[in-house]
């Protein structure tokens, strides 16, 4: 209950009533309101928590801390350009800007909610993953960029050695084929970088093999 005496689950229908493109949240929220029936919405919520400025627990209230008056002001961290040291490799592409984002607004804790980052994609489709291979060393090298996978699963593009110059990213795109039947729904593919043999980083995806959703 809130503060105001107001369930959550009507004041999240009451938000949700208004997107009503979204099948699945705003028509079934108007349907709600109409009918006076919240059953779907009853369900517990699952909030993150993400930066506050009023002190509060983690497991608290939503509204804990929370005191008439202003907030002081907390200016943002911003970003801070790092540099990468020897041969390495991370996911590029919407999972980098993630990361710059949770570090410039100083939410950097919700890089650790989930062991291991996740997609969803349809069986049968494409699983794009960009990945940014780095060398901070002042000279040349080379990365073997090969793919550890499932059963049914193929590699389409991305697998192959790569010369970096010194102190240079070099992004690949690579493309991975999904089996056409989804058993086990939950899988996990991984990319691995090697160079002289040694094994320098490795991106480990947990892929849900789900019909229904939007193509990636």
């Amino acid at each position: 209950m809130s503060p105001s005496g107001v369930p959550y689950y009507r004041m999240a229908a009451d938000e949700m009533s208004f997107h009503l493109t979204q099948d699945d949240a705003g028509q079934a929220a108007r349907q709600a309101i109409a009918k006076g029936d919240f059953k779907y919405f009853s369900q517990p919520v699952r909030l993150v928590m993400g930066k506050s400025h009023v002190k509060s627990n983690v497991t608290g209230d939503i509204f804990e801390g929370v005191e008439p008056g202003p907030v002081e002001f907390v200016p943002a961290p911003g970003s801070r350009a790092t540099r990468p040291s020897g041969l390495s490799m991370e996911l590029g592409g919407p999972w980098s800007f993630y990361r710059a984002f949770w570090q410039a607004h100083g939410i950097e804790h919700l890089a650790g909610l989930l062991s291991a980052p996740e997609v969803a994609i349809g069986p049968g489709e494409r699983l794009h993953l960009p990945v940014s291979l780095h060398n901070g060393t002042g000279e040349a090298g080379t990365v073997a960029l090969s793919a550890v996978l499932p059963v049914g699963w193929s590699v389409v593009a991305g697998q192959a050695v790569y010369t970096i110059g010194p102190h240079e990213t070099y992004p690949v795109e690579t493309i991975l084929a999904s089996p056409a039947k989804a058993d086990p729904p939950w899988q996990a593919v991984t990319w691995k970088a090697e160079s002289r043999g040694k094994t320098v980083a490795e991106i480990t995806m947990r892929v849900n093999l789900a019909s229904g959703g939007l193509p990636q």
